[in-house]
């Protein structure tokens, strides 16, 4: 059924791989490589025996992409499943485009050196520019979209130890369930006072809508008071409405109750945006 290139043999790359080697069915034939194929090696005779799925070994660094293009085209998978290191994320993708081949990976890109100054520069100008300041987010990996497209390749990020099952969950609750369930919280809000949080928010935090209206929320916040601050940004939209999802930060010794700094917020965010919703949580902090 399918063949997969499976790049790297760590601690999460072996469970991925066996939980591959569960569903023999669909993974019937892997492919693993490792700039230590000793421990391909290693992991291939522990499944002997146990699985249908038959298992080869190869040797490849994953930072070089010429080296990945050559086993790319030997081997010839269905698609690439990448358990690597988070920095080596760019190198494989680039492989997959060259090559064209459909990418998998189970978590995003991470610089290697994040007191690189090459790395920096870009990493200040981004946060100067989109407004945020997160090391680790799948903007880096988000700007392969258009060539992925082009292309006709798919790519999934940050599938999890179970690839695609987590994204799976949420697509289906989004296309079933989200709007129902979403508007049902808020009636009980609204009628009965009542907080309830019944649902799974399928979200995206680093798309360029995303970055944008934090961008736009950060700025909200600077004009009511600098000394609040937000974090774990999110969008999550339905047929009707659009969830603007994020915690705030407010002092101990604040002298505007939360409520009243929420429905500042709120009112700010719905006035641009009239169909938006806010979920706004709030956390306490001693702020110097």
């Amino acid at each position: 059924m399918a063949k997969l290139l499976v790049i790297g043999c760590g601690g999460v790359a072996q469970v991925a791989i066996q939980k591959c080697c569960q569903n023999d069915g669909l993974f019937t034939e892997l492919v693993l490589a490792s700039r230590t194929k000793a421990k391909c090696d290693a992991l291939k005779e522990k499944l002997a025996g146990k699985t249908k799925t038959v298992i080869s070994t190869a040797e490849v660094d994953a930072d070089n992409v010429a080296a990945l293009c050559v086993l790319i085209r030997d081997v010839r998978p269905d698609a690439v499943l990448n358990l690597a290191l988070p920095y080596q994320d760019l190198s494989v993708m680039e492989a997959c485009l060259e090559c064209g081949v459909d990418y998998i990976d189970t978590a995003n890109y991470e610089p290697e050196n994040t007191d690189d100054p090459a790395w920096r520069e870009i990493y200040e100008k981004r946060c100067k520019e989109l407004g945020f300041s997160a090391y680790f987010d799948y903007s880096w990996q988000w700007a392969y979209d258009e060539r992925f497209r082009k292309a006709g390749l798919t790519g999934l990020l940050g599938t999890g130890f179970d690839p695609g099952v987590t994204q799976a969950y949420c697509a289906y609750a989004k296309k079933h369930g989200f709007d129902t369930i979403d508007t049902i919280e808020h009636e009980l809000r609204r009628k009965l006072n009542c907080n309830a949080v019944i649902h799974m928010d399928p979200v995206s935090t680093s798309d360029p809508e995303t970055l944008s209206l934090k961008a736009e929320v950060s700025g909200y916040l600077d004009q009511i008071d600098p000394k609040l601050s937000m974090h774990d940004f999110r969008i999550v939209k339905g047929p009707t409405h659009t969830n603007v999802i994020f915690d705030i930060v407010i002092p101990y010794d604040y002298p505007v109750s939360d409520q009243e700094v929420m429905d500042s917020i709120t009112k700010r965010i719905q006035t641009s945006h009239p169909d938006f919703f806010t979920v706004i949580e709030v956390d306490k902090a001693v702020v110097q």
